[in-house]
């Protein structure tokens, strides 16, 4: 058991390096295409292409911010209903959905309900995981 700790806290260490080394070379990537889009629009060319290595171009694309308040949202959901489309463009994202059941079935528990469940949402999974710690 020692030695397959020890060995999960060595290959920790080695994920940990190889993480920042990638997201060092993330950083490095972005500031690069940063430049060389600066340098497209600064020649106003569309796109570059050095044969055999690559082709980068310009692309444009729309983009907008999902709703933040409660009208907004409204407004929002209502469109999507009426369009009949609200089912197949709401979801929820797991994190919260889980986050969301934990905290209604404590909530639960502490009023005496011992057989709640959540509408919609399948039986409850327990999931036993391994946790890594500094000694």
């Amino acid at each position: 058991m020692t030695t397959m700790v020890k060995e999960l806290r060595d290959l920790y260490d080695a994920k940990k390096d190889a993480e920042g080394l990638f997201e060092q070379s993330k950083a490095e990537y972005k500031a690069k295409a940063d430049a060389i889009q600066e340098a497209l629009e600064e020649a106003e060319m569309q796109q570059h292409k050095v044969p055999g290595v690559a082709l980068v171009s310009l692309r444009s694309r729309l983009s907008v911010q999902t709703p933040k308040t409660n009208e907004e949202k409204e407004a929002l959901f209502g469109w999507l209903r009426d369009k009949g489309i609200f089912l197949d463009k709401v979801s929820i994202n797991s994190r919260t959905l889980n986050s969301l059941y934990q905290a209604e079935y404590e909530a639960q528990l502490e009023s005496g309900v011992a057989d709640w469940r959540m509408p919609g949402v399948g039986e409850p999974v327990v999931d036993n995981t391994l946790s890594l710690r500094k000694a």
